[in-house]
This record gives C-alpha cells, sequence and structure tokens, in this order.
C-alpha cells in the first residue's frame, strides 16, 4: 500500500476530514495515514499531510538531489512557499538564523500544533522492528514459501572460474549456509554441489588425497533467534595451510561457534579439474531456487547483504551490527550514532574497498528489464537473468526487479552487476521511507524546532520534544542535520538569544534573586507537573510517559547561564546586558548611536552608570566571570575567517572595560573574589594552569595578587592586539 500511492491519494481527497475532527472519518484516516507513514512516505506526501488545517501548500518543486537537505535549512525555510527570498542559502552563518514568523503553524495554535506532534510521533516512534536501537523499518526482500515454494535473488557473474592454460587462473565460490528451523540450528558447508554437469568438467573417480576436516558443521542457535525481530548473521572463512580453514558464525555480534573445515574446492561435486582453456562464470543464489522447490509455511526478509573477500574481526562485526538493518553503503567511512559528534578527523574504513565482493540493499534497487540490463551492463549477465526468470533475452516489457551491486562503483576487480529478484508471488520488495526520514527532505529538525516554539502548555511542550528526540534517535541523517544548524542553544534569532537574556538579567538584579538562581534550583518539578496527564497520547502509540524522579537534584543556574552566553559570544547586546548586571545598572538602553559597536556600548554603560548605586550594594562578581568566560570562549576557539574582527576585537574591548571598572572602584571586594580571580587568570594563562591566590592570603595580598594578574591580562591583549593591526592602541581617537 506504501508503494502503491495510496497515502498520496488519502492525503489530496480527503482534506476535509483531516481538517475537521468532528468528521466520521477523521479518526480512522488519521491512524491509517500514521501506520503506513511510519513505514514509508514520499517527502512532498508528508509536507502536504503537516500543512492541513494552515494555507494550502503550492505545487512543491522536485528536489534535484536528495543529499540538499545537508543545507542549514530554518523552519522558516523549510515551509516556505518556493519563493528565493525565504531561503536559506546554506553557505550562511549557522548562527544566522531566519524568524519563523511565515509558518503555518503560527498562525495554527497550540491545540494544532499539539495534533500535528502527536500525528509524528506516532510515525516515528519504533512499533514492531525491534532489533535493539533500530526504530525506522529497513528496506527488505520478502520471501514466502507458501505461494510457490521457491523465491530467490539471483546474483549473475559473481566470478569466473578458467582453465590452467587460460590467461590467469580465479577460483571462485561459496558453500552453503542454511538455517533448520525445526532444531533452531545453522548449518555451514564447504562442500558445493553442482545442478548439473557440464561437458567442459572432468570428474573424477576417486578422491586420491580426502580432507581430514569435515565439509559440514552445524551450530545451534539457542534463543538468539527470535521471530519478528531482525538478526545479523556473519560467517567468516579464514583460510589456513593443507587446504582446510577456520569458519566462525555469529548472530548479533554473538559467536555462535567455530570450527575447523575443509577450505572450498574450485569446481563443485566431483568434479576438481576442466578443459585447459575453458571457463565457467560463477552465480549465485540468496534464498531458495526454482530447483530447490518446495513449499512451507516459512516468510522471512532479507536486508542488506555483503560478501567480503577476506575474514573480518570480531571488533569490525560488533560495528556493522550496531549499525543496524538501515545502514546502506558500504563501510569506508562509518560513524556511529551518537559518538565521536565533534571529532574532525576522519573516520578509518571498516573493510578496504577492494576486498567488498558486492553489497545487496533493497533501497538501491529499480525495475528494469532484459534489453535495458543487456544494454547497460553487458550481454552475458542479460542472457544469464533471462534464462533464470524464463523469458526471452530479447524481451523488453517484462520488468525485472534489479537490486544493484552498491560496491560495484569502488576500486578493484570487477564486480556482479547486483542481483535480480526471481519468483512470481513469492518474493515482495519494500523500499524504507519512513517519515522520520523523509522529515529531513522538508526541513528536518528545524521543523520540530519550530513545534517547541509554538508549544503553549504542558502538553503541546512535552509532545513536541518527544518527536524531536525520538526523530533524532532513530535517524543518524536528523542527528547530523540538527549538529549543523546548531540547533541543540544556536537555533534562535539573535533578538530572541537578547530578549531572553534580557529577561533573566531584570531579576537578577535584585540580589536576592540572584544568591537563589546562584545556590540552585529543583530540576524535575516541570516534568513532573507536565507527566500527569500524558493519556493524550495515541491508542496505536504503546507507550508509557517516563516516571520523574522526585529526588533533590540541583540545576545551578549561573552554570547554566554560562553555558548559554558563551553560545552567543558573537551577540555584542549580550555584554552590554552583564556589563549593566555588574555595574547595577538594569535595562542600559544606549543611543543609536552608541550601539555601533561593543566598544561604543561599554563606553557608553561607563559613562551613564549609577555611581551611587555601585558603592550601595557593589559591584556583581557574577556577572564580571560571565563576562571573562566569554573572552575566555573566545580567544580558545580558531578564527576560521582573518576578517572576522569581532572576535580578535571583542576580548580586548572587555578587557580594557574591566581595567577601567578596576581603576574607578579598586575597594571593591569583586577583586578579590576567588571565582573572579580564577576565571581572570583562566583568559590570561589559557594555554597553561589556571593560578589563583592561596585562601589564607591577606586582602593586601589579594589585592597586589590580582593586579599583577590583570595587568598582565591586559597587556596581553594589547600586545597582541597591535601585532595582528586588528585594533587601535587604548589611548588613539576615531
Amino acid at each position: 500500500m506504501c508503494g502503491s500511492g495510496l497515502l498520496s491519494t488519502i492525503v489530496t481527497s480527503c482534506q476535509d476530514a483531516f481538517r475537521n475532527q468532528s468528521h466520521p472519518l477523521h479518526l480512522p484516516l488519521t491512524r491509517v495515514f500514521e501506520k503506513l507513514a511510519s513505514q514509508a512516505i514520499e517527502p512532498d506526501v508528508l509536507r502536504q499531510f503537516l500543512w492541513l488545517g494552515g494555507s494550502p501548500p503550492l505545487p512543491s518543486r522536485p528536489s534535484k538531489n536528495k543529499t540538499d537537505a545537508l543545507s542549514c535549512d530554518s523552519a522558516n525555510a523549510a515551509w516556505s512557499k518556493g519563493s528565493e527570498e525565504d531561503t536559506v542559502d546554506n553557505k550562511t552563518d549557522p548562527q544566522t538564523v531566519v524568524p519563523v514568523s511565515s509558518s503555518p503553524w503560527v498562525s495554527k495554535g497550540s491545540t494544532l500544533a499539539l495534533q500535528t506532534a502527536m500525528s509524528l510521533i506516532s510515525m516515528t516512534s519504533p512499533r514492531h522492528f525491534q532489533l535493539r536501537s533500530a526504530a525506522l523499518a529497513p528496506s527488505f526482500v520478502e520471501f514466502d514459501m507458501s505461494m510457490e515454494g521457491y523465491g530467490c535473488l539471483y546474483l549473475p557473474t559473481l566470478a569466473t572460474v578458467l582453465g590452467p592454460n587460460a590467461e590467469q587462473s580465479v577460483s571462485g565460490g561459496i558453500g552453503m549456509v542454511s538455517f533448520f528451523p525445526q532444531d533452531r540450528s545453522l548449518v555451514i558447508s564447504t562442500e558445493e554441489v553442482e545442478f548439473q554437469a557440464l561437458d567442459i568438467m572432468e570428474p573424477e573417480g576417486e578422491v586420491l588425497n580426502p580432507s581430514p576436516f569435515p565439509g559440514q558443521v552445524q551450530f545451534g542457535c539457542g534463543n538468539l533467534l527470535v521471530t519478528g525481530q531482525w538478526h545479523h548473521l556473519t560467517v567468516t572463512v579464514a583460510k589456513e595451510a593443507k587446504k582446510s580453514c577456520i569458519v566462525s558464525a555469529y548472530i548479533n555480534a554473538q559467536m555462535l561457534g567455530s570450527a575447523k573445515m575443509q577450505y572450498f574446492q574450485p569446481l563443485p561435486g566431483s568434479c576438481i579439474s576442466m578443459e585447459p582453456t575453458s571457463f565457467i562464470d560463477v552465480y549465485g543464489y540468496i534464498a531458495t531456487p526454482r530447483i530447490w522447490k518446495q513449499k512451507s509455511s516459512l516468510t522471512w526478509r532479507l536486508g542488506p547483504t555483503y560478501l567480503f573477500e577476506e575474514a573480518i574481526s570480531v571488533e569490525t562485526i560488533e560495528v556493522i551490527n550496531k549499525l543496524g538493518p538501515q545502514y546502506c553503503s558500504n563501510f569506508q567511512a562509518v560513524q556511529l550514532q551518537g559518538e565521536d559528534k565533534y571529532s574532525d578527523h576522519n573516520p578509518t574504513p571498516l573493510v578496504a574497498e577492494e576486498k567488498i565482493s558486492f553489497g545487496i540493499n533493497a533501497t538501491c534497487s529499480s525495475h528494469t528489464t532484459v534489453q535495458d540490463i543487456k544494454n547497460a551492463y553487458n550481454e552475458v549477465d542479460g542472457r544469464l537473468i533471462a534464462k533464470e526468470i524464463g523469458i526471452s533475452s530479447r524481451d523488453s516489457s517484462t520488468p525485472i526487479f534489479l537490486a544493484k551491486n552498491i560496491a560495484g562503483h569502488l576500486l578493484g576487480s570487477l564486480r556482479t552487476i547486483g542481483s535480480v529478484a526471481v519468483g512470481q508471488y513469492g518474493v515482495r520488495v519494500f523500499q524504507s521511507s519512513p517519515a522520520a526520514t523523509s522529515l529531513n527532505f522538508i526541513g528536518g529538525p528545524a521543523i520540530l524546532l519550530g513545534l517547541i516554539a509554538m508549544a503553549r502548555d504542558d502538553h503541546t511542550m512535552y509532545a513536541a520534544v518527544k518527536v524531536l528526540n525520538s526523530i533524532l534517535n532513530s535517524s543518524p541523517m536528523s542527528e547530523k542535520l540538527m549538529r549543523h544548524m546548531h540547533g541543540y542553544q544556536s537555533y534562535l534569532h539573535s533578538t530572541t538569544v537578547v530578549l531572553g537574556i534580557k529577561l533573566l538579567l531584570c531579576f537578577l538584579h535584585n540580589r536576592l534573586l540572584l544568591n537563589k538562581f546562584k545556590e540552585g534550583i529543583v530540576a524535575g518539578r516541570w516534568l513532573e507537573n507536565s507527566s500527569a496527564e500524558l493519556s493524550v497520547l495515541m491508542d496505536n502509540l504503546k507507550d508509557h510517559p517516563p516516571v520523574p524522579d522526585n529526588g533533590p537534584f540541583l540545576v545551578f543556574g549561573f552554570s547554566v547561564l554560562q553555558r548559554c552566553v558563551t553560545d552567543h559570544v558573537h551577540i555584542p547586546e549580550i555584554y552590554l546586558l552583564v556589563a549593566g548586571l555588574f555595574l547595577a545598572t538594569p535595562q542600559p538602553e544606549p543611543p543609536e548611536a552608541a550601539k555601533k559597536d561593543l566598544e561604543s556600548m561599554l563606553q557608553w554603560i561607563l559613562q551613564h552608570h549609577l555611581t551611587e548605586d555601585v558603592l550601595k550594594i557593589g559591584l556583581c562578581a557574577e556577572a564580571a566571570v560571565l563576562l571573562l568566560e566569554m573572552v575566555r570562549v573566545t580567544v580558545n576557539k580558531p578564527i576560521a575567517d582573518a576578517e572576522a574582527s569581532w572576535e580578535i576585537a571583542y576580548p580586548g574591548n572587555i578587557i580594557q572595560f574591566l581595567g577601567l571598572i578596576y581603576h574607578s572602584y579598586t575597594q571593591d571586594p569583586v577583586w578579590h573574589c576567588p571565582d573572579f580571580l580564577r576565571a581572570l587568570a583562566m583568559v590570561a594563562f589559557h594555554s597553561g594552569p589556571p593560578k589563583a591566590s592561596p585562601e589564607d592570603a591577606t586582602s593586601e595580598q589579594k589585592r597586589h595578587f590580582q593586579t599583577k594578574v590583570l595587568l598582565s591580562a591586559m597587556d596581553v591583549f594589547r600586545v597582541a592586539s597591535q601585532g595582528e593591526g586588528k585594533t587601535r592602541p587604548r589611548d588613539s581617537e576615531h
């Protein structure tokens, strides 16, 4: 149903039912849509569904390439109507974000935002695909043995076996790996049996040197096989001397067993030689070919399948297992979700590219014809496929499912073109494109952050955060987009950040509130209140709200505020607001002429702050520490752009500002506050260990120490700034 266009038909023909909650078809249509969309939905169809309840969307422009989703789109751009001025260029500074005022959710209100979030939760949460962290349905090929008794993937020209007088000798072939469901065992055989004898082969009456090692081994799987779950099967063959090998089997990276066996023979059956100048093409089957036809009740699904030309290590098997059945690539730059997020080094390949014989994944598949295969690839493969399926080699109308070899472009020898599905009724192909993945191509996390911004009550906030968390945990691309767009204190417009800081600092000008904020507040209260009535979750989402931990857990306000302001060191207004808290000057509002740069703002507040208030309540040490932390973060970050003058000017402006304040209020206790001295030392000596004055030092000793540190810091910044030629001397004029 997902692949037949049903979702597109529903969302196009039943818009009234979707928009009207009292419509008798609203609930059943929504449930059907959500269940199907959790498996596969086209991005444009998902976009139309999310637009229901807002303005009707204009016809979307087809994407040139799905990888365009890695551009830094804002919530506004994700919902734009196609106008050029609404699009955020992917070269834009990720700290520069377009407002979300044109988002249709702005007009929807909190109720419709809640409904949208609930639908997305239902679409993106795991159901019965239970491979631990695998929340998304993978692409697969299904084989139902009850229909015809056979069904397989046929791989033409896996390798070529040449006679001894040919130009080169290439041995190929793999034995048999099969499950026995009766006793839950895995059988591995290195003895190949020919389907039929070939004239070019020369059978031997007796084997002169029989192998002392078995040609077949059986491993018990025990409780590792669970019906209805995905399993990762690995079989490794490590060749040894004397035509023997070590065969090991793993399920979900857990070893079933290991045994010494006879190595594969070049030719099947009792044939050990062939005519000197002849050759044969080796082909392969995955699942049950027609020649072994036998009806049964077995139905199983095949996910990504690979053949490597060398045995891989246990560590590699564990990594591949963690990637899950959704993985679709060649292990050349593997990065597990949630690990090494901020690492700049290039991941090393798990498997050398020349050692990958083939990779088969239903995601990289299409329907074609024998004639197209002959034209695009080669005549031989076209004839072999036509013979296997039972049609004419000149056929140009019968659709053939071809899963391309995703390793076909890699370095190394020639590889098979891929595999074709053989079987009329018992083979089914599913190409996964769940909502959590399709969402990335219409805005990704920006849409979900827009939902969070629209939340006006606990229920909507909880639902919006839950769907964001679900998608980030299940979709590696979403998590990558989230980091790419700085979606975790930077996906906010700069004016929003300034207003938020301004509102908070209004309260902190009250020293009683400031002390409570500094000492910490108990976390978890909001979650405890918001989870009291979570019965609004949909009935087809079998999930339960987390039980809050009522134990005391303190969140220290200035630690959180410090992380916030250090993420926005490029915004000059934040420095001004924190400087206002430092000088006991609430709501500093300089005129427009004084807002041209940070230096002008700081000069203005120096001239207009109330000296009597500072003398009465003192300078705010916490604000001074915030200013120094912002300086430290700036001087420690690499300067990517030589023209980024603010990264050079702002630290000097703040240090000069603190120096002037020091000379104006030399007796203030802030100057021998340990937190201030520690932060100042971290700035002055950021490349070495921090320094601090002893706690038992006298007041005079502390003042002498901090004066030396402060003057040293000022000298460091003045010399560095003059050396770069980016700032003028302190006493120069405009």
